[in-house]
Formats: C-alpha cells, sequence, structure tokens
C-alpha cells in the first residue's frame, strides 16, 4: 500500500511489524509456518511469473503491475492462492487504517471524518470483581468448575453459586471493564478478541469473531437481544430436547430478560438507522424496535461499544451474572487457559490449567462445566481425550453479511447506537430460517 505526499505508506505506519506482531502471538504453529513459506516465497522470480508478472522480484514491479499479480490471487481457480490473498488484504487493509501515526492519529481518518476513538472515560466505575491471585503452582478444591465466563459460563457460575455450591471459573483472557476501554479499534481487537478478531475458516472465506475476555463475547456484541424462536424451539424440541418447548425454558428466558435489562428503551435509531428505516417503511416491510440489553446506554459512546462499553451500560456478564457468582463466594480466575479435562471413570473429575505466567493450576471438582464457546470448547474436549466422532461437528455460524450504499447527504456510520432497529420481513425464506435486516456500527477497518 504505497504512500504519497500527504499519506504515508502501509510501511511507515508499521504495517509489516505489527501483522508479524500479531501472527506470532495468535496464529497456531502450523499456520505460523504456513505464513512463514508464502512471505519466504513471496519476493521470488517464481512466484511473480505464477501471477502474470514476468519473470522479476515483485519488489522489481511497477505498482500497475503489482495490483495485476495480486487480484491474479484474488481471482485464482487454486483456493490456496486465494486464501493467502485474502489473508494478507485484510490484514495490510484493515492495519493501514488502524495504526495511529506519529501524531496519534491515523492519516486516513481525517480523510473521511472520523474523529478517532474517544479515549478512556476519566470517572468510569470500579471493577466489582476482584479475580482470584495464582502466583504459584496451585490446586483449588471446588463443587464445580466452570470453563468459560461469556454468555454460557457466566450464567452457570451464577446460577451454581446461587444454589449454594463451590464455583470455580476459569477464563483464559483478562479482566478488563469500563476504565479500560478507549474506543480504538486495534486496542479492542487485540485485548478482547479471539485471534485479535483475525480468526477466520481455513480458506479465508468467512472471518470468525468470538469474545476472548473475563465474559466472552458478553463484552464485544452488539447487544442485540432476541428471544429464542418458537419455530427453533420446537425444531430442537423434535430433536429430543422436549425441555425447550417447555414453561420451565419460558421462565428461564424471563429470568435472563430481567437481570439483563432488556428493553427497547435505549433504542434511539441513528442517522444510518433512519435511512434503513425509511426504505423499510417505504417497501411496506415490517421494522421495529431493537431489544437491548442495556441500562442508563450513552448514544455519544454507544458506536464503539464493540471495542467495549465505555459507559459502563451493556449488561455483560461481568455486570451481572459473573458479578452475582462472585458476591455468593465463586473463586473467577483470569489468564488462565485450562488444557484438559480430567475425566475418570467416564465423570469429569477436573481441570488442568495454566496461568500466563506458566504457573501450572489444578482444580478438583464434583463437576465441570464447558462453555469455552463454539471454538474452543471442541478443542478442550478434544484436549482431554475425548473420542465421541460429534465433538468439532456440526459447528453452526451466526453468518453476517454487510451491504453499504453511498448517499448524498453525510452519513456517519459510527454515530448513534449499535443497532436500534431490525426488520423480520425475510425472517422466513424457508422452513422457519431466513434472515433479519440490521445496521450496526462501522468503523475504517470495516469500511
Amino acid at each position: 500500500m504505497p504512500g504519497s505526499e500527504v499519506r504515508p505508506s502501509a510501511s511507515d505506519l508499521g504495517v509489516p511489524e505489527a501483522f508479524l506482531g500479531i501472527a506470532a502471538a495468535n496464529l497456531r504453529a502450523a499456520e505460523r509456518r504456513q505464513l512463514e513459506v508464502l512471505l519466504s516465497l513471496w519476493d521470488t522470480r517464481v512466484l511473480t511469473m505464477a501471477g502474470g508478472g514476468g519473470f522479476r522480484r515483485f519488489h522489481d514491479l511497477s505498482q500497475e503491475i503489482r495490483e495485476r499479480v495480486l487480484l491474479s490471487w484474488c481471482d485464482s481457480r487454486l483456493p490456496q492462492r486465494r486464501a493467502a490473498f485474502q489473508a494478507l488484504r485484510k490484514a495490510a487493509t484493515a492495519l493501514a487504517s488502524m495504526l495511529p501515526a506519529a501524531d496519534g492519529r491515523n492519516p486516513l481518518w481525517d480523510s473521511i471524518g472520523y474523529p478517532g476513538p474517544p479515549g478512556r472515560v476519566a470517572d468510569a466505575s470500579p471493577k466489582e470483581i476482584q479475580p482470584h491471585t495464582v502466583d504459584r503452582e496451585t490446586t483449588l478444591d471446588c463443587d464445580v468448575c466452570v470453563v468459560g465466563s461469556g454468555a454460557g459460563g457466566g450464567t452457570a457460575a451464577a446460577v451454581l453459586a446461587d444454589a449454594g455450591l463451590d464455583v470455580v471459573v476459569l477464563e483464559a483472557g483478562d479482566y478488563l471493564d469500563d476504565g479500560d476501554f478507549d474506543g480504538a479499534e486495534l486496542d479492542g481487537y487485540s485485548r478482547l478478541y479471539l485471534g485479535a478478531a483475525a480468526l477466520a475458516t481455513a480458506d479465508q472465506s468467512v472471518g470468525l469473531y468470538a469474545g476472548a475476555c473475563l465474559g466472552g463475547g458478553t463484552v464485544v456484541n452488539f447487544t442485540t437481544a432476541f428471544r429464542t424462536p418458537q419455530d427453533i424451539r420446537k425444531e430442537w424440541a423434535g430433536h429430543g430436547v422436549g425441555a425447550m418447548t417447555s414453561d420451565d425454558y419460558t421462565a428461564s428466558l424471563d429470568a435472563v430478560w430481567d437481570r439483563l435489562g432488556v428493553t427497547t428503551d435505549h433504542s434511539r435509531p441513528s442517522r444510518r438507522e433512519q435511512v434503513m428505516q425509511q426504505g423499510l417503511e417505504t417497501l411496506g416491510w415490517h421494522v421495529d424496535l431493537m431489544p437491548r440489553n442495556v441500562r442508563d446506554c450513552d448514544e455519544a459512546v454507544c458506536g464503539y461499544c464493540p471495542f467495549g462499553c465505555l459507559a459502563g451500560a451493556k449488561q455483560s456478564t461481568t455486570k451481572t451474572w459473573l458479578v452475582d457468582a462472585y458476591r455468593r463466594g465463586a473463586r473467577i480466575l483470569v489468564r488462565t487457559r485450562a488444557e484438559r479435562v480430567v475425566v475418570e471413570n467416564g465423570q469429569a473429575r477436573g481441570v488442568e490449567a495454566r496461568t500466563s505466567a506458566g504457573h501450572r493450576v489444578t482444580v478438583r471438582a464434583r463437576a465441570v462445566v464447558v462453555a469455552a464457546g463454539a471454538i474452543n470448547t471442541p478443542a478442550l474436549l478434544r484436549r482431554s481425550g475425548l473420542q465421541n466422532e460429534n465433538i468439532g461437528r456440526h459447528l453452526r455460524l451466526h453468518p453476517v453479511t454487510g451491504v453499504a450504499g453511498v448517499f448524498e447527504e453525510e452519513i456517519r456510520p459510527w454515530e448513534g447506537m449499535m443497532q436500534a432497529v431490525y426488520s423480520d420481513e425475510l425472517a422466513d425464506l424457508h422452513a422457519g430460517y431466513g434472515m433479519k435486516l440490521e445496521s450496526g456500527p462501522f468503523h475504517p477497518s470495516v469500511l
């Protein structure tokens, strides 16, 4: 990505160094080896010739021919080439739009009217949880060990602790709260997301966003709170989970909604969403306010909430269920990665873990709840020696694709509520499946 008289190049911004740092910290060993091979071959004559650039090194090519070579990889019939192109493209363009220059601002921001991150809140509320400290090899005894602290693990920890059980929660990520957030994309992605938000399928065709901090995905999600649809409840019941259509399940939903404060009271459409709403109404399509799990939401900084809620309004598990569990005596360990579930005679009897400082932690428990997310839960079960052929299979993602438009008026897509309106007009296209139409805040790395 070349520079100009008014814009530094990607190299000037430090994109190569940042890219290698993120790769070293987040890629698996096999992925790092693949990247090393790709980069070692990139500036060879053979690779350039394969892309239609002639028998020259890549750095000797003109800008026009470089672009032609890259586009040939983008449109290649070989999936490996397409995957390599997408990986490099995503990393280069995202980092070039996020990394600050010497003055602390990215030069791209001024050209699109982006104000930059709002910075940390001076009067942020103090943290409500004091994590359990481990500074040496440690063994803990408890009734239940919960691996993961997001929507599943956090809720389970609270319910179990409320029942009088001794609970230990293991979280691989850090504990970050209102005063730790500054609204910056790169900082948020690096500290709050699994793989620094660079995780993707093997062919790079689908990006995978997952939380990687205390509170998991509940810290970074868009606060959208829909109840499990009736059609889905009936489908799951048809697969043998009869409780899904029971009154008890409905009561559980009610309890969750109450604890998270789900309402439409803080669903004020921004100009970005007003445009979508006007279009839906013009078509005569369904449109309604978005139910959200927030309290006293501040519209001024809400669009930066994917990088942590600066206002402390988002009702993540670090504001709700984990606080409940902590107040009832649960011990919560952060920066502690579960390595293996200990299984004895077919029963889970504990967890072996290790802190980021290298200290081994052994948790002995009567039961184990594994709620490490759709990506890491099957990986942990495999590492634990479990052999069920379904572990790691049948993964279902929450697919999202975006559509952008050009308007005569200025619309700042990072402003206003994250999501305030939605449409179910296309929600049932086939057998109860379809899509919801929503809007969301967009920042430079996405634009």
